[in-house]
Formats: structure tokens, C-alpha cells, sequence
């Protein structure tokens, strides 16, 4: 009896570190890959924001980035950043990763993964949220498999409107 309290007390904490949908985006900071530093509250009210963590050695990812460029390009208002979780071992063919596909967006580094873990405790890529313009999540997804896109593509258009 008090293993399953225990388990159910480690996933109701572990739901409470992720952010869900209804929830705002928790702001963060961290460096591009020009140096740039990239705050997002300064980006809120722009439009929608896709968040993709990813990792260059994470094929899934890269196909999602690929969708997500696509989606970029077809929606003016909307903001893609990717966030790399490569760490020093990987580091250095992430950008360019980026600059051979011509990813038109911007492309964050997450080195020590403190931004992915107030998404995902465990750290698994991908990790795709979706936030409005005004910073609410309305579409969080661990994974990614063929046919993803076409749920991002809704909800991208279905908050367009």
C-alpha cells in the first residue's frame, strides 16, 4: 500500500513539473547559435510559438524540424524555435545541422537542459508545445511519429482563425 502511494505521489509531482495545456509558458533565456541571447517574454504577443526540443542525434526530431520549417514558411505570424539539448560532446554539428537545411528559424541552445526539463523532467526528445499568442499552452506532445504534423497543422490553423 504505501509503494503505490509512493508512485502515485512521484507522477502527480512529475505532471506538476510539466507544463500542461491551459497553462502559460514558463519564460526562459538562453544563447543561439549566432550568441545571441533569446528571452522569451520579449517574443509574447507576436503570435503562436511552436517549441521543438531536439538533438542532432535524434532522427524523429530532425524529420519534425523539417515539417515544422514547412509550416513556418506557410504561416507568417508563426514562430517555430528549436531548441537544442546537444551537449558539449554534440555540440558542434548543430549549427551546421541548421545552416545546411536553411532553417529559417530561430535554433536555442539548452546545453545544461534546465529549459527541456521544465517541459519534461526526463528529458526525452522530441518535445513539441504549442503556446497562443498571449504565452497559454494549448498542445504539449513527448514523441514524435509520421501524420504529428497534421494535429500541429490543425491546432495551428484552427487558433489562426
Amino acid at each position: 500500500m504505501n509503494l503505490r502511494r509512493l508512485l502515485l505521489a512521484l507522477v502527480l509531482s512529475a505532471l506538476a513539473l510539466s507544463p500542461l495545456p491551459g497553462a502559460a509558458l514558463p519564460d526562459f533565456s538562453l544563447q543561439d547559435i549566432n550568441g545571441e541571447q533569446f528571452q522569451l517574454r520579449d517574443h509574447l504577443g507576436e503570435g503562436m510559438i511552436i517549441i521543438s526540443f531536439w538533438a542532432t542525434w535524434c532522427a524523429p526530431c530532425k524529420q519534425l524540424l523539417t515539417k515544422l520549417e514547412k509550416m513556418r514558411l506557410e504561416h507568417p505570424g508563426l514562430m517555430v524555435l528549436a531548441i537544442s539539448i546537444d551537449d558539449s560532446s554534440t555540440l558542434a554539428g548543430v549549427k551546421p545541422y541548421v545552416v545546411g537545411k536553411k532553417f529559417g528559424f530561430s535554433v536555442l541552445l539548452d546545453t545544461d537542459s534546465k529549459v527541456i526539463k521544465m517541459f519534461d523532467p526526463e528529458k526525452k526528445v522530441p518535445v513539441t508545445v504549442i503556446a497562443d499568442k498571449r504565452g497559454n499552452i494549448v498542445y504539449s506532445r513527448i514523441g514524435y511519429l509520421p501524420g504529428d504534423e497534421k494535429q500541429i497543422r490543425k491546432i495551428i490553423e484552427g487558433t489562426e482563425r
